[in-house]
């Protein structure tokens, strides 16, 4: 199996783990998600350091791309919103440039 063909199929269902996250962080909120999910990671990673043969390949970079790639970019997207609320922007929120 080509690194492209394992590439194509873990990003595609890599995309699965977008479901459920946004519930996670109005539940949990958002710095425990994105605790939680950086430590899955970081514990995927070195699960993917020690992989010998293809299909533990194809588990490590599917594992990747779920956490890394979707999850922490609705986190990531989630902070920002809740972060830029109109009462939180600090002194320079109303500042208008010419």
């Amino acid at each position: 199996m080509a690194y492209a063909q394992i590439n194509l199929f873990a990003t595609l269902a890599g995309a699965l783990f977008a479901f459920g996250v946004g519930s996670l962080i109005d539940r949990r909120g958002s710095r425990v998600v994105l605790a939680v999910i950086a430590l899955l990671l970081g514990l995927v990673t070195i699960g993917m350091s020690l992989t010998a043969g293809s299909l533990m390949l194809v588990v490590f970079v599917t594992l990747t791309r779920g956490p890394g790639q979707t999850a922490l970019s609705i986190v990531s997207l989630a902070m920002i919103g809740k972060g830029s609320a109109a009462g939180s922007r600090g002194p320079w929120a109303s500042t208008r440039w010419p």
